[in-house]
């Protein structure tokens, strides 16, 4: 029953960033310099959203990334 179901990852996880995408999720943009990491440096954050119209859509997409080939 959500509207909108948001992601954030670190700009620099690359895989994550792939998969999001892969699924259909959308990227709206970086928080620059948004939080600290274990060594002290400083994490861009991106954020990725799916809304309640594009959800059959990524459950497609989910659902056959998710499938075992026979």
């Amino acid at each position: 029953g959500a509207e909108r179901v948001e992601f954030k990852t670190d700009v620099l996880n690359l895989r994550a960033r792939q998969a999001l995408r892969k699924i259909g999720a959308t990227e709206e943009g970086v928080l620059r310099s948004f939080n600290y990491m274990p060594g002290g440096r400083r994490r861009d954050a991106i954020y990725y959203s799916v809304l309640r119209s594009e959800w059959p859509s990524v459950s497609s997409r989910l659902k056959d990334s998710l499938r075992v080939p026979a």
